[in-house]
């Protein structure tokens, strides 16, 4: 899908929900959780390129995580044209003994927990970390306020991988088991589309 099939209005609430650009910690597959490691120069790229395909669509708010990497994507995208609102509530999910640490080495350190991070999400518990329900309850709530602040128009989100397929969850109305159906890689975009009875979804192709 391109620009120009995203920008014809209509009486729809729109969400764009963004996943950051890349990091250093995304190019060695390091889980980053909370650390507030900022966007790398191919991150920069691809918030630019983000930017770029969404700069005809007439933003009426744009919300983003408080991490470096989820603001900067949300400036780069928005570029002053008008004020962003940090939210605590799409902080990514803390993920405890995990932070900082290859995929690799959680594999061999944590093999039940990892196993059930990709297959079996409704079971995960980060070691350490943030319960998921606690997540999910948080985004929810910012989903909430979201709706009644917001009826139509195009509004903009920018956060990160996970709690962004727990935000994708609560709109579907759908249980955290559901979350992998809305992973996108760092820099990726989903479309919501809320005509007040139906909501779809799709991706948005660079």
């Amino acid at each position: 899908m391109r620009s120009s099939d995203i920008s014809q209005p209509s009486a729809c609430l729109r969400l764009y929900i963004v996943r950051h650009g890349q990091t250093d910690y995304n190019l060695n597959n390091m889980f980053q959780g909370t650390s507030d490691i900022p966007l790398n120069e191919t991150g920069i790229v691809q918030a630019n390129q983000i930017a770029a395909m969404l700069d005809s669509i007439p933003f009426a708010a744009a919300y983003h995580s408080p991490l470096l990497r989820a603001k900067v994507t949300c400036e780069r995208i928005i570029n002053e044209k008008l004020k962003l609102v940090p939210d605590e509530r799409l902080r990514e999910v803390y993920f405890g003994r995990w932070e900082g640490v290859t995929r690799d080495e959680i594999k061999r350190r944590w093999p039940e927990q990892f196993r059930n991070y990709y297959s079996n999400v409704g079971a995960f518990e980060p070691p350490g970390g943030e319960k998921l329900p606690e997540a999910h309850d948080r985004v929810g709530e910012f989903y909430n306020e979201l709706l009644k602040r917001h009826t139509e128009g195009h509004i903009l989100i920018v956060g990160h991988q996970f709690i962004n397929a727990l935000l994708c969850t609560c709109i579907m109305g759908e249980e955290i088991a559901q979350a992998w159906d809305y992973r996108v890689q760092p820099g990726e975009v989903l479309l919501f589309e809320n005509d007040g009875e139906t909501i779809t979804y799709r991706r948005v192709d660079l």
